[in-house]
């Protein structure tokens, strides 16, 4: 013990004394916990121990005081039993686990705020550890996806290894490029911004909406129809011819590697003045996260599909002027183009080339049967026959786009968030918010689609864009990791494919596994990436089966067409035409029961096939409101709309408008 003073001295007193005391004006001391020691009336190897034992405690100067109080006391007691100062020393053991249960039973005797105040840093200085671990573990990951050439070659695959001699696109290329105005465009062709294209007796004759679902020759617009034709007749031939050729062969890739004539296809004459271009980026000066988003599939550019539904359109005005002009044989050319351009589509394994492929192949099913309906007698039975035949030959699916997205879109994404060993980066944030504004249509979405406050509060607060302010590190211990998120993605596609196989009737109204969990805002944190770009897929199955099941009415319809040529009326049902007309009969499933598809003849004599509808009863063939071939649903409650799902005659869906909203 290093020497000082028997009493404390001023300073002494001053540092020692509880607020309280200096408040009044006193200066006790009483927290001078070597003061009491050394005034202790014990022997010097007592006063020692003492002095050791308080000297570990770790504890504030009150308590400090306090237990050297009590040992001057114990030690004291025991020389006044009697006890020797060695006798004492003996028998109060280990210096150090006395201090450390003295220490432990004087921490629980402090307050609760102290306890909490405790519970809180511990809190707080764990979590700025993790913090601090996970921004170094973040930092060190980078994401890898595949390169800008690597990328193309993949979603090109499909066309690889067919020669250049057999592609159709560099034929359909040369005819959008040296046609492009008028010959495919219907609105400008029909109306021309120029009256002086058209004969004098139809200047000024313009209708805002004209539907090729409407067109006949009665209809005031069939004149024009006439001209158009006649200035596309070599545009239509060249397109027939090209639609010989099985395989369409184009290669999509990026805007800012796309050559002169594909940007002229793209922007017409403006492209030669750099509108609507953009040079390749110098990628080295972008940031990461902007440039993984540049360099994704998202920005790899499908022009082709906006030609191939240009010519399609175009193909169809031809097919339904050939129709009433009795030229049986055109229509079925126009059906075999319009099948082969709706392949074309498809032949890139993608989902939206899918949808376009199913979308052609419907319309050209809603010709055929507005064609059936109106004036079936102008076709031959070899003709029916041969037009059955092709249009049984048409392949609705989605499936191929859908496996295509999941093997390839969804991982390529999460290469660009996640580096190779899984963990979630800093650019791989902040490159998932840039593909969130694209998910939700930031600054794009039309007033009647916008989304209802709990799609907000996802896009707006629920995403990554509130995470990502508070943090990445925060960000990646909400979000699952690579392994995590591949798994919800691929249960999420199995349930899709599950939905697919459904008959149509139980599609609507389903609700899956998924779609609960997505109510969840925990899961909707933690798998942002999948609830973001896979909402629509079930929306995918039931177009593909729309237009299955459009095909079966169509087949049912000509089988029946050639019944009644034969027998002198229509059949009474499906049975009647097995196997003779049809191969096998067509269940409803509209109907939960999948009973067949009822045929009944309506007062005019002519034929209706159609299902039961939701409420599974049979009401004459009363049709819903939406459009062909879509079934009726009330998404709004759980009444059953008091309808029938009619397949043919075929309503018009909406038209082919030859303005621009065809």
């Amino acid at each position: 013990m290093s020497a000082r003073s028997p009493v404390p001295g001023v300073w002494q007193k001053m540092r020692t004394t509880p607020m309280k005391d200096w408040i009044r004006g006193r200066f006790s001391g009483r927290y001078d916990w070597e003061w009491v020691v050394v005034s202790a009336a014990i022997p010097e190897s007592c006063r020692g121990l003492v002095r050791e034992v308080v000297g570990r405690l770790g504890l504030w100067r009150r308590e400090k005081a306090d237990v050297a109080r009590e040992l001057v006391a114990h030690f004291a007691d025991g020389v006044e039993a009697g006890a020797s100062a060695e006798e004492l020393v003996e028998r109060f053991g280990d210096v150090r686990q006395a201090a450390r249960l003295i220490r432990r039973a004087k921490k629980r005797q402090r307050s609760v705020v102290y306890h909490a105040r405790v519970l809180v840093g511990r809190v707080v200085g764990v979590t700025a550890a993790l913090y601090v671990l996970l921004t170094g573990w973040m930092m060190v990951g980078e994401p890898q996806p595949l390169s800008i050439d690597e990328l193309v070659a993949r979603i090109n695959a499909p066309i690889a290894d067919v020669p250049v001699e057999e592609r159709a696109w560099p034929i359909l290329r040369e005819i959008e490029i040296s046609s492009r105005n008028p010959s495919l465009d219907l609105w400008s062709g029909m109306y021309p911004k120029s009256e002086d294209m058209l004969p004098e007796e139809l200047e000024g004759d313009e209708d805002e909406t004209v539907f090729l679902g409407d067109l006949t020759p009665e209809h005031p617009a069939w004149p024009r129809v006439g001209v158009f034709l006649e200035r596309a007749e070599s545009t239509i031939e060249k397109i027939l011819a090209a639609t010989e050729i099985e395989h369409l062969g184009f290669r999509v890739d990026f805007e800012y590697r796309l050559d002169e004539e594909d940007l002229r296809m793209l922007y017409g004459d403006s492209a030669k003045e750099g509108i609507g271009y953009e040079p390749e980026p110098d990628w080295s000066a972008m940031p990461t996260a902007k440039r993984l988003v540049r360099q994704s599939s998202i920005h790899v550019l499908l022009p082709h599909l906006g030609v191939l539904r240009r010519m399609s359109r175009l193909i169809q005005v031809e097919m339904v002027a050939a129709h009433y002009r009795g030229d049986t044989e055109r229509v079925l050319t126009c059906v075999k183009a319009m099948q082969r351009i709706g392949d074309w589509a498809r032949e890139l394994p993608m989902m939206i080339c899918c949808l376009v492929d199913i979308n052609i192949k419907k319309e050209a099913l809603e010709r055929v049967g507005q064609f059936l309906r109106d004036d079936a007698e102008v076709y031959y039975r070899s003709e029916l026959r041969a037009l059955c035949h092709q249009l049984a030959s048409m392949t609705f699916s989605v499936r191929e786009g859908i496996e295509s997205e999941q093997r390839f879109f969804m991982e390529e994404f999460l290469d660009r968030i996640y580096s190779k060993n899984g963990q979630l980066t800093d650019e791989g944030l902040e490159c998932l918010l840039q593909f969130e504004n694209y998910a939700y249509g930031r600054g794009g979405e039309e007033e009647d689609t916008a989304p209802t406050w709990g799609h907000k509060l996802f896009s707006d607060i629920v995403t990554s864009r509130w995470l990502y302010r508070l943090g990445t590190p925060i960000a990646s211990m909400v979000l699952a990791d690579r392994d995590a998120m591949q798994a919800m993605a691929d249960r999420c596609y199995a349930e899709t494919h599950a939905y697919g196989a459904m008959p149509y009737g139980k599609m609507y109204g389903y609700y899956s596994d998924l779609e609960r969990l997505s109510d969840s805002t925990w899961m909707k944190f933690r798998y942002i990436p999948i609830f973001m770009f896979t909402p629509a897929l079930s929306a995918c199955y039931k177009n593909e089966t729309q237009g299955r099941l459009a095909q079966d009415g169509l087949m049912i319809a000509m089988a029946a067409e050639l019944y009644r040529r034969d027998q002198g009326v229509w059949p009474a049902d499906q049975a009647e035409m097995v196997p003779r007309y049809l191969p096998k009969v067509y269940v409803d499933e509209s109907d939960e029961a999948l009973r067949p598809l009822i045929l009944r003849v309506d007062d005019e004599g002519g034929l209706m096939i159609y299902g039961r509808g939701l409420d599974g009863d049979d009401d004459g063939g009363v049709r819903g409101e939406r459009p062909w071939p879509q079934l009726d649903y009330n998404y709004d409650d759980e009444v059953m709309p008091d309808c029938d799902w009619v397949l043919y005659p075929v309503r018009q869906r909406h038209g082919l408008a030859t303005g621009g909203a065809a």
